[in-house]
């Protein structure tokens, strides 16, 4: 089954059968992330944690040119209205920080270049499935300013070197490049894309929805707390279940 769901602009939302599909829908701004695209996000990854019949979601970017550029410089030049200035002030950030704002896996399809914004979104997701002619790259120092989510999310994704060499140089890797530091999960035709995120998904879904949820809860919590604690914590959540 396959239907859609009135969303705002910046992020579409589509089902299919157990799987939510989410496109950063701004292919003329290489889908650069403006304020709409953090709330509209937002509004879809509540959506994937509160629809029973959502076991993954995949997200990917509009058009085959990009999985998204990085944060919206047109906007940031812009001279904005209080209102609007609060509001890009205050939106929300779960999705790029943290692994828990889907609480279900989370597959990124990178379609092209994930720069800045773009690599971090990619990076806080579960698993990641690219194009062969997608690049990774976190440019911001090139132009004067501090790269953000990547600073503490890079070195805990891929060898600090390499993470460093990134931050220090902004040059961009391929794809093939992203896998053999296993960055990416698998590298595929472009065409073949999407065809192999919803494969992925489709083996994800075989397995129980709030075992899911269970392990990627303490998977990622583990990474924070000494072992024993995380298995404590487990062995204790596990049992009360």
């Amino acid at each position: 089954m396959q239907w859609r769901v009135e969303m705002p602009d910046a992020v579409l939302y589509q089902k299919e059968g157990r799987i939510a599909i989410l496109t950063i829908n701004r292919p003329e701004a290489l889908n650069a992330m403006n304020s709409d695209f953090f709330y509209d996000l937002d509004a879809a990854i509540n959506r994937v944690n509160e629809d029973p019949e959502v076991y993954v979601a995949i997200i990917t970017g509009a058009g085959d040119r990009a999985f998204s550029a990085g944060g919206d410089f047109t906007e940031m030049a812009a001279q904005l209205t209080p209102e609007q200035a609060e509001r890009r002030k205050n939106r929300p950030w779960g999705a790029l920080h943290g692994y828990g704002a889907c609480q279900k896996p989370l597959i990124a399809a990178v379609n092209g270049l994930a720069f800045g914004g773009g690599c971090e979104l990619a990076l806080s997701c579960d698993m990641i499935v690219a194009a062969e002619s997608a690049t990774f790259a976190v440019p911001e120092q090139s132009w004067g300013i501090v790269a953000g989510v990547f600073l503490f999310k890079g070195p805990r994704n891929i060898p600090m070197k390499i993470a460093m060499e990134m931050l220090c140089t902004g040059d961009p890797i391929t794809a093939q490049r992203a896998y053999e530091i296993g960055m990416v999960n698998r590298v595929v035709p472009k065409e073949q894309l999407m065809k192999e995120a919803k494969a992925l998904a489709e083996r994800v879904c075989r397995c129980a929805p709030l075992s899911l949820r269970a392990v990627k809860e303490f998977f990622y919590k583990g990474l924070d707390i000494p072992l024993e604690e995380a298995q404590r914590l487990h062995y204790s959540q596990y049992f009360e279940g």
